[in-house]
C-alpha cells in the first residue's frame, strides 16, 4: 500500500477533474502530533482472531472476517480520516478512511480524525482503572 515509503514530492500526473493543481504530496511524517496509519488499526485487532486478521486485507475486513473488526479496540464507531493519501496520481484528493473496513475517499468529505502523539520509548504510562483516565482532570503523568 505504500503507507509509509521514500516516494515524496509526488505530483499529480493527470489533468483532470479530481487533479488540477501542483501541490507537491509527501508519503513521510515526522511530527509529535498526527493521525494514526491505516495498520494502527489492523495491528490493534485482539483475541482469538488475532493472527487470521492480520493474514487478512483491512479491505475485506467487513465480508470475509467480521469478527476482525469486532475485536479491533481502535475500530471507530464512525468514518475517521487515517494520515495515509490514496496513492492515486491522478487523483491527488483522496485518503484512507476506516470504519467497518479500510477504504479511501474525497478528503473533502466530512470525517472523524483521531490525533495520535509520539512518546519515546522510554516514556512509561501509569495505569489507572479510573474511567476518565487521561481527562484534562485526571491526565496521564510519565513515571
Amino acid at each position: 500500500m505504500g503507507e509509509r515509503s521514500d516516494n515524496n514530492g509526488k505530483i499529480c500526473s493527470s489533468v483532470n477533474s479530481f487533479c488540477t493543481d501542483t501541490v507537491e504530496r509527501h508519503t513521510t511524517w515526522d511530527g509529535y502530533i498526527g493521525l494514526m496509519y491505516p495498520s494502527d488499526y489492523g495491528y490493534a485487532v485482539g483475541g482469538s482472531v488475532r493472527n487470521e486478521c492480520l493474514a487478512k486485507s483491512m479491505y475485506n475486513w467487513n465480508e470475509s472476517t467480521p469478527n476482525c473488526k469486532g475485536n479491533d479496540w481502535l475500530l471507530p464507531t464512525s468514518y475517521e480520516w487515517t494520515i495515509t493519501v490514496a496513492p492515486f496520481s491522478t487523483n491527488a484528493s483522496s485518503a484512507f478512511e476506516i470504519y467497518d473496513k479500510l477504504t479511501f475517499d474525497y478528503i473533502n468529505n466530512g470525517r472523524a480524525a483521531r490525533p495520535v502523539a509520539y512518546l519515546k520509548s522510554s516514556v512509561k504510562i501509569k495505569e489507572s482503572s479510573a474511567s476518565d483516565y487521561g481527562s484534562e482532570s485526571n491526565p496521564f503523568i510519565s513515571l
